[in-house]
């Protein structure tokens, strides 16, 4: 006479089994709302681009689309600061040396 499936020892029962399914669908299910989410953070993020006047450089601006918040901005004001005033520095220097 055959045995049966149940009489394995490595054989899950369909308890054990019907678990298992249930924590890979968990996991399946918390990987896509993570996805999800990421996903939406990018979509309701809206980018600027501008030409800063002092130094003629390329200003990127990340606005929050609902709020409409300054999230980051690069290069930030500072070295936009900085970098004119370096340009001014240089232009004082050739203005000397002639």
């Amino acid at each position: 006479m055959p045995k049966s499936d149940d009489s394995e020892p490595n054989s899950a029962s369909p308890e054990q089994k019907a678990e298992s399914d249930i924590k890979e669908l968990t996991a399946s299910v918390d990987n896509a709302v993570k996805r999800i989410n990421e996903f939406v953070q990018v979509v309701q993020r809206d980018l600027q681009f501008t030409v800063d006047d002092s130094t003629g450089r390329t200003v990127v601006r990340v606005y929050d689309t609902e709020s409409e918040e300054l999230i980051r901005q690069l290069p930030p004001d500072e070295v936009l600061a900085i970098a004119a005033f370096m340009d001014e520095l240089k232009g004082m220097l050739v203005k000397e040396k002639a």
